[in-house]
């Protein structure tokens, strides 16, 4: 079987979306060796590792990401005679004429709308009907995510398969302490800090964070710091602004986007990790998070209980009392925290790339076998 994958979106910097696309493929070459797959971008994906029987194809370049996904890249899927095509993400090349599987992260566009501007809601939206009606397989990286799709096209059931994602085996290992100095005096953290992760954007709900930590600094002093990892992204200064309406400087850092290698280090020195969103498709920190044997606190809302199961601390992302309570009982409470950390190792184990390499396999078989 020839598998073609569109991979052009690893080029740019990389978020939970594009660590899926990476490790996912990184897992299917290293335990399938009787299929051909051809990964297709604009440009080559250095840091992919993808040993067997792998097709590197890159080309289209000078062209916009939407016009290569609609001229070049159907041209050499024909071109290759490609058995099945996966896209992972909706907007798909239409052309193709060989078997479609798409995978679906989240509904984020119709689940916090005020995160998104009205045209991508609109190409969101158009998109996703397209691949859902196209698509013989739909890969939804929750049962969070199966449901939004299903509730929105109840025919969509008999197509869809729930494979999780897992995390990169560097998260397990043992930080390297100096890296964590250097990086702690690089960015100012003086004291031990609570943790959170992801693109500023209205649905991580980081002004209530904000808000939940402010008033634990009042209630109980300045023994922490907050520090947020992430790239800005839509309505990022709402953030910022609580900030200053708060008189927060030095007390909540933003680091902007942080390369992996230093955000392992992150997650291993925090005192505690925080996911407190208002919608997510999966919420791989999370598992990031527990890998470095760190305590987290996450929303009850999406994907997020799901993913935690009951290794972690849950509470109403609206609630900002709750939320500061639970960050002062993950800091004090050392039986707890030892609690949640065991949970947490375990919590890892139960998530693998290879048994979610497998899944997508047999998904791509049996889009291959209808008709």
């Amino acid at each position: 079987m020839r598998v073609g994958i569109d991979i052009a979106i690893l080029a740019g910097a990389k978020t939970g979306v594009e660590t899926y696309i990476a490790r996912l493929i990184e897992a299917l070459a290293r335990s399938d060796r009787a299929h051909r797959y051809y990964l297709y971008a604009q440009a080559p994906a250095p840091e992919l590792d993808t040993p067997g029987e792998c097709v590197m194809k890159a080309g289209g370049g000078w062209l916009r990401s939407d016009m290569w996904r609609q001229t070049w890249l159907p041209r050499e899927i024909a071109r290759d005679r490609i058995d099945v095509f996966h896209s992972p993400f909706p907007a798909y090349p239409l052309l193709i004429k060989c078997p479609l599987v798409v995978t679906l992260y989240d509904l984020c566009w119709r689940a916090v709308p005020e995160g998104y501007g009205l045209g991508e809601r609109f190409s969101q939206r158009w998109w996703l009907d397209r691949a859902v009606r196209r698509a013989r397989r739909l890969i939804c990286i929750s049962k969070s995510t199966a449901r939004d799709v299903v509730n929105l096209y109840p025919r969509s059931a008999s197509k869809i398969d729930v494979i999780h994602a897992a995390i990169d085996d560097r998260y397990r290992a043992p930080p390297d302490e100096d890296r964590l100095a250097s990086l702690k005096e690089r960015l100012g953290i003086a004291k031990p800090f609570i943790l959170s992760v992801g693109t500023i954007a209205p649905r991580k709900n980081l002004g209530r964070l904000v808000q939940a930590f402010a008033r634990l600094l009042a209630d109980r002093g300045p023994q922490l710091q907050l520090v947020v990892a992430g790239r800005p992204g839509w309505r990022s200064r709402d953030v910022t602004e609580t900030c200053r309406r708060l008189d927060m400087k030095g007390e909540i850092i933003f680091t902007g986007y942080v390369h992996d290698d230093d955000l392992h280090a992150l997650y291993a020195g925090a005192r505690m990790f925080v996911l407190n969103s208002l919608y997510e498709g999966f919420g791989l920190p999370l598992l990031e998070a527990m890998a470095g044997r760190t305590p987290v606190i996450a929303s009850r809302a999406s994907s997020l209980p799901e993913v935690v199961g009951g290794s972690g601390i849950l509470v109403d992302p609206y609630d900002v009392e709750a939320l500061a309570d639970a960050m002062w009982l993950v800091h004090t409470d050392e039986a707890l925290r030892r609690h949640l950390i065991a949970q947490g190792e375990r919590r890892v184990s139960a998530f693998s790339w290879d048994r979610a390499a497998s899944e997508t396999l047999d998904v791509f078989a049996r889009a291959a076998a209808r008709g």
